[in-house]
């Protein structure tokens, strides 16, 4: 019982963490090389599933602005390596929502022929939308 009151506890320290980084996540993409003129459509916790590295998985946020789509890695551990990833709306190929083993809602596009997935724990199609709405602009 005292593992599962700890396991509880690590992952709702993990939300807090994430829950509170959203507030200075436009401040930050901007210092990473955006515009002054990028505004943050939407902003999701998710996770970055490498699909070059199985043990490179890290927990963060993904935010979609109107220039971009950008992952803020939030959790450190010693197998991760990615720490920030930005696609650049027009370079987004074969968009689409999808499950990462039949249950986490994802989603999953290609940049230059390679590969990018990310799950969500709710409502990947949000994410497609709001890529989508962006790009028409």
């Amino acid at each position: 019982m005292d593992e599962l009151i700890d396991a509880a506890f690590e992952l709702g320290q993990v939300f807090l963490k994430l829950e509170l980084s959203r507030r200075g996540s436009a401040k930050l993409i901007r210092s990473l090389g955006g515009e002054q003129e990028e505004k943050v459509i939407l902003q999701k916790i998710g996770k970055y599933w490498n699909q070059q590295n199985f043990w490179d998985r890290p927990d963060g946020l993904v935010v979609v602005t109107n220039h971009r789509l950008a992952f803020l890695a939030k959790t450190d551990t010693l197998l991760t390596k990615t720490d920030f990833l930005s696609f650049p709306l027009e370079l987004i190929k074969d968009l689409e929502a999808t499950r990462v083993m039949l249950i986490s809602p994802a989603i999953r596009f290609q940049v230059e022929g390679k590969t990018y997935v990310f799950t969500f724990l709710a409502n990947a199609g949000q994410v497609v939308e709001a890529i989508e709405q962006a790009t028409r602009r």
